[in-house]
């Protein structure tokens, strides 16, 4: 999160109930755009305020649900933030215009990160060329802007990575300043996660 000195803080370990005294959370993804939240979007913040977590980032995986992300975390600001960007499902919608877009999202004070972009061919809603492609251009985003990265992955991550060549790009982009990536991913299973 970007540093703020008007954002509010943290409740102190002595002002919150003796069962929320570990230390505060923060949910780096919570898909909250999607229309499945509709019924019970404030429910599920307030559960998650109950459970500790005192600030979401709520995931830009489309046009749309960026410019929606951006909207509820300005409803609520100082708790909710959001990400700007195209998951890899959405790849083949990343237009020039809608890079653009983006890019101007990306500098609103509700934006800390661009994605969740990256790389998906367990499903393979969008060509795999396409993705590759939406993940470069999202990569050079985010240093362009100064921004981390909402990295997604899921099932083979880089078929170049596995023959031994290096991913052109990603590690040639010059970056204003060293920020972190924050990836999540589903690996499929414990198998997957171990490396079996």
């Amino acid at each position: 999160m970007r540093k703020d000195s008007t954002r509010p803080r943290a409740p102190t370990a002595a002002a919150r109930p003796e069962a929320l005294r570990v230390a505060p959370l923060i949910d780096i993804g919570i898909n909250l755009a999607h229309d499945s939240y509709d019924p019970d979007r404030d429910a599920v913040l307030a559960r998650a305020e109950a459970a500790g977590v005192l600030q979401l980032v709520i995931t830009g995986s489309s046009g749309p649900s960026t410019r929606q992300a951006i909207e509820l975390a300005q409803a609520h600001p100082g708790r909710l933030f959001a990400t700007a960007g195209v998951h890899p499902h959405h790849a083949s919608d990343l237009t020039p215009e809608l890079l653009a877009e983006l890019e101007a999202l990306a500098q609103r004070p509700e934006v800390v990160a661009i994605g969740e972009c990256g790389l998906d061919y367990f499903r393979n809603f969008s060509p795999q060329k396409a993705q590759r492609s939406a993940f470069h251009r999202q990569l050079e985003l985010a240093a362009r802007v100064g921004n981390p990265l909402d990295f997604h992955h899921r099932g083979e991550l880089s078929p170049a990575k596995r023959s031994g060549q290096r991913q052109r790009g990603a590690d040639q982009l010059p970056a204003k300043r060293a920020e972190p990536v924050a990836s999540r991913s589903d690996v499929g299973g414990r198998e997957a996660a171990s490396g079996g």
